[in-house]
């Protein structure tokens, strides 16, 4: 069978096919009524209409795809912006490719430019500040992913802040007056949550300290863990906050090797959540953020930019959600 166009769908909806074509495109200079709009809609989906995607770059000098540009493919909380990026996406007639971090910005956008790929968003965490902010000048547009720069306009986040502050109000209305902070040199977006955290535990009474570990995987957590629950112990330390999930799980497996009882004996809760949260031993109390949203988010930001559209910093605007689980309770008397 051949393929379904743009005017034969024009035709079923009664519509002329630059109605059709500015709505798949998501004209915002577009004025139709809803009931014209849906008849459209339904005419797209009663025909399986699907965007010629070749034709579309040749006519628009855009291809159709977007990168996504992560320093690891194992993480959780990557698969949940993946994710929404990917539905977003979808959506707007666009596909989203995979592709692994290469410090060299310029270099990245170079490369995506010769393959067609319009725009990329970018996990740069452990990118330094003054290669981040080249972003601007770059020969393709690139959305930075949480993490706020100064001087950068292409960002788009959720609210760290208010999932910190979360956190540490969990804690101190618990009890627990002495928090241990785990902390990652490495990564530039731990300094808003980290910032935000201390902050409401000075206003709350709480006392903070900081152990660094060597990244932000389950084997940094563990290895740091090792190192204090092994070492010279904990001191008046009743809790730790662990700014990545898998920090957490690795954090929570030293406890254990050590014969250290959580949260008996001291209370673990994390940044971001996931499924592996509810089947740690014990399950892990987190700061669940909404990272798919971030993804789509991204994917609008991204698409103004392509558009010659520059909409500036974006923040979710749904707000973090505490998970309370075992890994969290008074502190020991």
């Amino acid at each position: 069978m051949k393929p379904v166009t743009m005017r034969q769908v024009a035709q079923q909806a009664g519509v002329d096919v630059s109605v059709v074509s500015r709505l798949l495109n998501e004209d915002p200079r577009l004025s139709i009524s809803p009931a014209t709009r849906d008849r459209v809609l339904q005419a797209i989906t009663d025909l399986d209409y699907r965007p010629n995607l070749a034709a579309r770059a040749l006519r628009t000098n855009h291809g159709g795809m977007i990168a996504f540009v992560v320093p690891d493919f194992t993480s959780s909380v990557y698969a949940h912006v993946i994710s929404g990026a990917h539905q977003r996406a979808q959506e707007i007639g666009y596909a989203v490719v995979v592709d692994a971090l290469d410090p060299d910005l310029a270099r990245t956008a170079r490369r995506y430019r010769a393959r067609g790929i319009d725009g990329a968003l970018l996990a740069g965490a452990t990118l330094p500040d003054r290669d981040v902010v080249s972003l601007e000048d770059l020969s393709i547009p690139m959305v930075l992913l949480n993490r706020r720069v100064p001087g950068l306009t292409r960002t788009a986040c959720v609210d760290y802040a208010a999932a910190s502050r979360l956190a540490i109000d969990h804690l101190a209305d618990l009890g627990h007056r002495d928090v241990m902070v785990l902390s990652s040199p490495r990564n530039a977006d731990f300094t808003e949550r980290l910032k935000a955290f201390r902050s409401r535990a000075r206003s709350r009474r709480v006392t903070t300290s900081t152990a660094t570990a060597g990244g932000i995987s389950a084997q940094a957590g563990y290895d740091t863990g090792r190192r204090i629950l092994g070492g010279d112990g904990l001191g008046e330390v009743t809790a730790v906050f662990c700014p990545t999930l898998m920090l957490a799980v690795g954090f929570l497996a030293a406890a254990h090797a050590t014969g250290v009882r959580v949260p008996d004996e001291l209370s673990v809760i994390a940044m971001h959540d996931a499924e592996i949260a509810s089947f740690t031993t014990p399950a892990l109390t987190t700061v669940a953020l909404p990272m798919a949203e971030l993804g789509a988010l991204a994917i609008d930001h991204l698409r103004a930019l392509v558009d010659q559209r520059h909409p500036g910093p974006t923040v979710v605007d749904v707000a973090p959600r505490l998970e309370v689980r075992g890994s969290t309770a008074p502190p020991r008397t």
